[in-house]
């Protein structure tokens, strides 16, 4: 306001007078800067207009130093720099307020949410075992309607992309569903006991993760597979406040992830300031034996042939903790400060000083002589009054030089 606003405003008001045709006091803009060569402008255009052939001696000198910021544009540049200095220090002054060491119970919290997913891994992977052998008894006597049961089954179960029937030999003879072309069925069914559920993993390489569920039929001579969709367990490992999450094989491979990941690859390595934690997906020990059935039991361990785990990593600055809160405002704060300078800027800059320095020039080449230039106001502001009335000067001085040629050339 004192620095860029008032000169603009006083540069008006005494463009307007000069124009209007008071010439009698001379330009009382004292400033640096566009601002202040513009004023030594009108200054020589009141003289020219007035009929002087020289100047004043007592009229202000202007100087363009090249390489220099002075007037608007230096005031312009200093409070962005404050404003930018004031978005980077203020992070920088709240980072101390950051606790140097975990809370004990944030790390134990970490564990049990991982325990937690590793429980539900465990839980989606026993329930399709169970529903699986309830389905198997249906299948049990064979015939001509296993294709349909099939069909109407898997219609009702979301997380199952296939459900297939195979004989001992390893060849499927009933089919519902889309399964996967590359994986080796009969090697991945081989190593499964007979007479007993199973899950197991389909393939170790490859585009997408396949595991299945396999569970004997009648005699055991046969089996009923069905293979779980490939993003069951995504949404199994989505939780608030879990962190990233990865359910990786026997060998450390990703199969699953709460974010994208690319199938059989090896988990990022944690940060320094990150909490993790791992738990491995086992059969979860009874809490009441004697009441727990057989068929319960063999569901449950099932699982304990995967080797799978669940990985967890929670960055600290994650943490709802008091020192963390006010360091992220703090960022917040910081990059609204930024914004705000980088906007506020580039709109002083095209409004105001890119006008200010155009109309600079015209006023320096006015003043010079020129008087064929037009001079076009680009805004309807202080700026651009003056630049309207620097064009009527020049119409005035136009037409006088037009009016009396011999005075205009000196002669």
């Amino acid at each position: 306001m004192l620095y860029v606003q008032r000169p603009l405003l006083r540069l008006h008001r005494e463009a307007r007078r000069l124009a209007s045709g008071d010439l009698g006091h001379r330009v009382a803009v004292r400033t640096r800067g566009e601002t202040g060569r513009i004023a030594g402008a009108l200054e020589s255009l009141r003289h020219q207009l007035h009929g002087d052939t020289a100047e004043s001696e007592s009229e202000p000198r202007t100087y363009r130093a090249p390489g220099v910021l002075r007037g608007p544009r230096a005031v312009v540049v200093c409070c962005a720099a404050l404003i930018v200095a004031w978005g980077v220090a203020l992070p920088l002054l709240t980072s101390f307020a950051v606790p140097d060491r975990v809370p004990a119970q944030a790390e134990q919290d970490q564990k049990y949410r991982t325990q937690a997913a590793a429980d539900r891994i465990r839980r989606t992977l026993s329930e399709s075992v169970a529903d699986l052998s309830s389905i198997a008894r249906l299948t049990a006597g064979g015939g001509t309607r296993v294709d349909e049961v099939l069909d109407d089954e898997l219609t009702g179960h979301d997380g199952w992309s296939s459900l297939y029937l195979v004989d001992a030999a390893g060849k499927m003879v009933a089919h519902a569903g889309k399964t996967s072309l590359d994986i080796d069925r009969k090697a991945a069914l081989a190593g499964v006991k007979p007479g007993a559920p199973a899950v197991l993993q389909l393939n170790r390489s490859g585009k997408v993760p396949a595991a299945a569920a396999a569970v004997p039929v009648g005699d055991g001579t046969r089996r009923l597979v069905t293979e779980l969709r490939a993003d069951v367990f995504n949404g199994v490992l989505t939780r608030s406040g879990i962190g990233r999450s990865w359910l990786v094989d026997a060998r450390g491979r990703i199969i699953a992830s709460n974010q994208g990941f690319i199938a059989f690859s090896s988990p990022p390595k944690p940060g320094a300031n990150t909490l993790t934690a791992t738990a491995a997906i086992t059969s979860a020990p009874p809490a009441r034996p004697a009441a727990q059935s057989s068929a319960r039991t063999r569901d449950t361990v099932a699982v304990d042939t995967l080797g799978w785990r669940v990985v967890t990593h929670k960055p600290v600055a994650w943490l709802r903790l008091a020192g963390y809160e006010t360091a992220r405002h703090a960022e917040l704060a910081g990059l609204l400060a930024l914004a705000a300078a980088l906007l506020g800027l580039g709109w002083l800059w095209l409004t105001v000083l890119r006008p200010l320095r155009a109309l600079d020039r015209s006023a320096t080449a006015l003043a010079a002589g020129d008087r064929t230039t037009v001079i076009y106001p680009q805004h309807h502001d202080e700026v651009g009054s003056v630049a309207r009335s620097l064009e009527l000067i020049r119409q005035r001085l136009a037409a006088a030089d037009r009016k009396f040629p011999a005075t205009a050339d000196g002669q």
